[in-house]
């Protein structure tokens, strides 16, 4: 009987969510990642922030909107050299070879970053497009409202759960971008300055939507270019980016991968190579049929590019790292706290 009883005790000490063993080492684990992920957030909010008060004149005078995307993308090449570097020091590349949990570079993993480089380019692309022919803070409301998207692919390809927290969550985070967004357009609608002028006169509001971080070629809150077609640009450019977040965690992640921040990195790096040797073409398309004259940039606007393409591979690291820790939902929702966030900074900036 004692035998027996000592028999029963071990299964519910183990079971218990406090006790020892594997249920507090998942615990653990799991808050980890969760401390980790917020990180991540608020490292990729923290650089669209910087961005955001950096950067407001760039695409205002430097109206290129392929090639800015390009040159964006391509400076992800920037961190697969960073990685390749990491990977040959002695311990770095043991946590990359064919094993459990790793992403060894086969023609598959070469074909599905391809993929993903080709939907975030098109993603960033059309979003381009979209600000000439849209109000600027109803952009900004409908451009958060990817997080829906992002769970809805989500339930089929990574099988998230439907449950009533999460779907208040992305109705909240929606809901609260939407009021903020359409109350400041009738409160801070600012023009850009020139580049030559010292002081910023755009508010947070003249902001582009998070992700693709250049200001917009048109500025304030007119709804006088607004048309359909910019809407439609705007709908899908959130839909491919919701593609994007989501093939990323199916494709692009490994559970229980023992490097997930550097393969995260190295991902980042395989979009880069693909944006820097096989998207250039349209440059070329575009300034010969006249919808996108290349123009080099000045030495000032090169500096600003310079500045953007590091800001931005600060901001897809710390994304992409809390996709592979947590899920693309999580990312989604985390992220649109770069917009009180800014909020904030524009008030302690410009008063």
């Amino acid at each position: 009987p004692r035998k027996a009883m000592s028999v029963q005790k071990e299964p519910s000490s183990e079971s218990h969510p406090l006790g020892g063993g594997k249920p507090s080492r998942y615990c653990q684990a799991h808050v980890i990642r969760l401390l980790g992920a917020s990180l991540c957030v608020a490292t990729a909010v923290a650089s669209w922030v910087v961005m955001a008060e950096k950067l407001q004149n760039l695409n205002k005078n430097y109206q290129k909107s392929y090639f800015l995307t390009y040159w964006v993308h391509s400076f992800y090449t920037l961190v697969y050299v960073a990685w390749k570097l990491w990977s040959i020091f002695p311990g770095g590349f043991r946590c990359n070879r064919v094993g459990e949990g790793a992403l060894p570079f086969t023609r598959k993993l070469l074909f599905l970053s391809g993929f993903m480089a080709l939907v975030s380019m098109a993603s960033a692309y059309l979003w381009y497009l979209s600000l000439a022919r849209t109000n600027i803070p109803a952009n900004t409301a409908i451009y958060q409202s990817s997080s829906v998207f992002v769970y809805i692919f989500s339930v089929p390809l990574l099988r998230e759960r439907v449950t009533v927290v999460k779907v208040l969550s992305i109705a909240l985070s929606v809901g609260g971008v939407t009021l903020v967004s359409l109350f400041s357009s009738n409160t801070n609608c600012k023009e850009y300055t020139p580049l030559t002028n010292s002081t910023h006169n755009a508010s947070w509001s003249d902001m582009e939507p998070l992700t693709h971080h250049v200001p917009p070629s048109h500025g304030g809150c007119s709804t006088e270019n607004s048309t359909p077609a910019g809407y439609v640009f705007l709908v899908i450019s959130i839909m491919l980016y919701a593609v994007f977040e989501v093939s990323y965690k199916k494709y692009g992640t490994k559970k229980d991968d023992p490097a997930e921040v550097m393969n995260g990195a190295r991902m980042l790096g395989y979009f880069g190579v693909h944006s820097l040797f096989w998207m250039w073409p349209p440059i070329i398309i575009f300034h010969f049929t006249g919808i996108e004259t290349f123009e080099l940039p000045t030495r000032e606007i090169l500096l600003l590019m310079v500045w953007n393409g590091l800001l931005d591979i600060v901001f897809y690291v710390g994304l992409l790292v809390c996709i592979a820790l947590t899920s693309p939902l999580f990312a989604s929702v985390g992220t649109v706290l770069a917009i009180p966030a800014s909020v904030i900074v524009d008030w302690i900036v410009q008063g």
